[in-house]
């Protein structure tokens, strides 16, 4: 009976039902030379995102607001708005409306 129980653990182990797949450890990511963990550009949606508005309220602000910042093209229709700009538009109007209440 003890022949039964012991195991050669030389042989290979045969997959079947429930046996999970041998996975290799993968191999360690370079390490990046910039941050990419976020983005210099953004599209339309990305910066009405970043403003908590929607699309069409930014093609408005596009239209009607002088201050907001001015979109380019990578591709052919895309519209893209770098990142630092959007938040400079950002903190700009915040310092506006603050120096607006405490004149108040």
């Amino acid at each position: 009976m003890s022949n039964l129980t012991t195991s050669n653990s030389n042989a290979p182990v045969k997959r079947g039902p429930g046996r999970p797949r041998k996975v290799r450890e993968a191999a360690p990511l370079p390490v990046p030379s910039v941050d990419v963990t976020t983005p210099l550009v953004v599209d339309r949606a990305g910066a009405a995102r970043m403003i908590g508005r929607s699309t069409s309220h930014v093609k408005r602000l596009e239209k009607s607001d002088p201050a907001w910042p001015r979109p380019f093209a990578v591709g052919v229709w895309a519209q893209n708005y770098l990142v630092a700009d959007i938040e400079a538009y950002v903190m700009a109007k915040a310092d506006a409306a603050k120096s607006a209440t405490a004149a108040a």
